[in-house]
């Protein structure tokens, strides 16, 4: 919703990337598997938005690629930790 309101003026781009972090942090989860859940749900806008805020400019795209490569090393250590039982 927040991106669709920068796309309609009623909040500025800069605003909303000092402040929604966690968009761009959820879109970098989101974003590798969006074109096939569009297809698939029969969705094409979804979070079209999100996708035109977030890779419109160079400073998000600069963020999105550190969003993931903080989820990459997230993974990392996740897979180099021995699983643990459960209570």
């Amino acid at each position: 919703m927040v991106a669709a309101f920068v796309a309609h003026g009623a909040l500025d781009a800069g605003l909303v990337y000092d402040t929604c972090q966690e968009m761009y942090f959820q879109y970098a989860k989101i974003q590798p598997y969006l074109a096939d859940f569009r297809k698939k749900m029969n969705l094409p806008e979804w979070l079209i938005s999100a996708e035109r805020l977030i890779e419109g400019s160079k400073a998000s795209r600069a963020r999105l690629r550190t969003m993931r490569k903080n989820l990459a090393a997230m993974a990392n250590v996740r897979a180099a930790q021995p699983m643990q039982p459960k209570a």
